[in-house]
């Protein structure tokens, strides 16, 4: 491997040090009037001044009788070991995103998870009439909505949450996971929010409820001291129960009407 070089650039009034890699990606630069130095990569600022003073101690004095033994070796010397640390650096910096992007992968992988066991239950909910809808992109793509089921009941949004064996506690609006509180709930009424003005544009009044699925594992425990005053939470069964329970207050028609309306991409558009 090769050091960061130092490129000099001179155009007009333009007088300036680049430092570079081997492929010209550039580290940063100093302007040669002014001294004033600007770091393009943060971090590497250590590479820069080691660059810069390798290349300033690489050009002799007048007088050789200046210099001491090993003057050039030494500033390489340098430089090499600014390099080590900024390689260390750069290896700490990876480490760290390395365990981030598979802290994020196993979340995602096990919302996916959670998401297909849960839809496989939604979608036993077809048999009574209830149209289902899975993966609904809003916000442009920025979010989507879990689950969405449309039948005599009305429409329910339903979130889907996989926390395998954390106990999940509800007080209300307050829904805590093992030790750490989550917005389960704030965030499965702003999803029926969002279903219910998209309904009321397109001219229907036809309710929105909204639930939370939880997929626990058996040895997690569930307790609800108090129910959300709007929003269903609790495992999936009984979440399909509750669905089932608000049958018969929508007429197949208008079923008909807002699953042919909602199962329109171009209807979340905007």
């Amino acid at each position: 491997m090769d050091l960061p070089r130092v490129r000099r650039y001179r155009k007009g009034a333009i007088d300036r040090l680049y430092v570079e890699d081997a492929e010209g990606l550039t580290y940063g630069w100093a302007d040669t009037a002014t001294g004033e130095i600007e770091i393009q990569i943060p971090g590497s600022e250590a590479r820069v001044e080691a660059a810069f003073n390798a290349w300033a101690n690489s050009y002799p004095e007048d007088d050789l009788a200046l210099h001491p033994p090993g003057r050039s070796t030494q500033h390489l010397a340098a430089a090499w070991e600014a390099e080590i640390e900024a390689l260390k650096e750069d290896r700490r910096t990876l480490e760290d995103m390395l365990a981030e992007a598979v802290y994020q992968h196993d979340q995602y992988a096990k919302g996916h998870n959670g998401e297909l066991r849960i839809g496989v239950r939604l979608n036993a909910l077809y048999e009574r009439g209830w149209g289902v809808l899975h993966a609904i992109p809003v916000y442009d793509g920025r979010a989507d909505i879990d689950h969405l089921l449309i039948g005599s009941g009305g429409v329910w949004t339903v979130n889907a949450k996989a926390h395998g064996a954390l106990d999940v506690r509800v007080v209300g609006d307050r829904v805590t996971v093992g030790r750490s509180h989550v917005d389960h709930v704030r965030a499965a009424r702003h999803e029926a929010a969002l279903v219910s003005r998209i309904l009321r544009t397109n001219g229907s009044s036809v309710p929105v409820r909204a639930a939370v699925a939880l997929d626990l594992d058996a040895r997690a425990e569930l307790h609800v001291v108090q129910d959300p005053a709007d929003v269903v939470i609790d495992r999936v069964a009984h979440v399909v129960e509750a669905i089932q329970a608000s049958e018969g207050v929508v007429d197949q028609v208008t079923i008909n009407k807002v699953f042919g309306l909602l199962r329109q991409r171009v209807t979340w558009e905007g």
